[in-house]
């Protein structure tokens, strides 16, 4: 599998939802955070196959695998040599793909209602804007000064504000198309605005046609219990990203 050849096209986009499907039919929302970028055109498709499917996402380069066994995952090995930072759909095959990589798991949690969930709404939460990048990059030290403001300018990042007007938090996505980014200021905290920042992120996305999902480290207890709170369901699988060095939650 050479590293440097992209699969163009509409036909290698079906390919790999195809594939992608194959692979949710044996762990139903395993590939849910590969299918919904892949589908909003945020990512590439570099290979797609019966050995699984590698994607790139198209604005930062990073890649994601989901290979079809152990065997797929160590002939994708050489496709994925180098890369600073890999995600991988199973995390049973994180040694097959990247040898001696530091391997950093995730639970994935999937929304799958079909109607809103409850918001207390005592917040006014919406887009925030270039105004506010100094206090995104404060507070959330995960994603670099540049990633900030894209999306900012493309209004991924929402913020609470308070009876007051006083900004008390805020969440995002990520360029995957995941739920993250949560942050509630800790002179604000213990008054409900985790929740209601998630509530009126999930709502938002649903209203939008989206698959809401979010990825939760495994010792994230207060995460997961939020996401237990709104009826998320833990798919059966730990995803994860290899790098060479400890990756923090996102």
């Amino acid at each position: 599998m050479d590293k440097r050849a992209e699969v163009c096209g509409a036909e290698a986009v079906e390919r790999a939802q195809q594939m992608l499907a194959r692979l949710d039919e044996a762990c139903p929302g395993m590939c849910w955070y590969l299918e919904e970028p892949l589908r909003l055109g945020r990512m590439a498709v570099r290979y797609a196959g019966e050995d699984g499917v590698l994607l790139e996402v198209t604005r930062t380069g990073a890649l994601f695998a989901a290979p079809a066994g152990r065997d797929a995952a160590r002939r994708m090995a050489p496709a994925v040599a180098g890369t600073p930072v890999v995600a991988l759909a199973d995390a049973r095959f994180a040694q097959d793909l990247m040898p001696g990589g530091a391997v950093h798991p995730y639970q994935i949690w999937v929304y799958e209602k079909g109607e809103p969930v409850p918001v207390a709404g005592s917040l006014a939460v919406r887009p925030l804007s270039r105004a506010h990048a100094d206090v995104v990059l404060e507070r959330y030290h995960l994603i670099e000064k540049a990633d900030v403001y894209d999306h900012l300018d493309r209004g991924w990042i929402l913020g609470g504000f308070d009876a007051a007007g006083e900004l008390v938090g805020f969440i995002g996505e990520h360029d995957e198309a995941s739920m993250g980014m949560l942050e509630v200021f800790p002179e604000h905290r213990r008054r409900g605005y985790a929740s209601e920042l998630e509530g009126a992120l999930i709502n938002r996305l649903r209203a939008q046609g989206r698959k809401v999902y979010c990825h939760v480290a495994l010792d994230n207890a207060a995460s997961q219990g939020l996401q237990r709170k709104f009826g998320l369901r833990q798919v059966p699988v730990t995803q994860c990203w290899i790098n060479p060095e400890p990756r923090t939650e996102r």
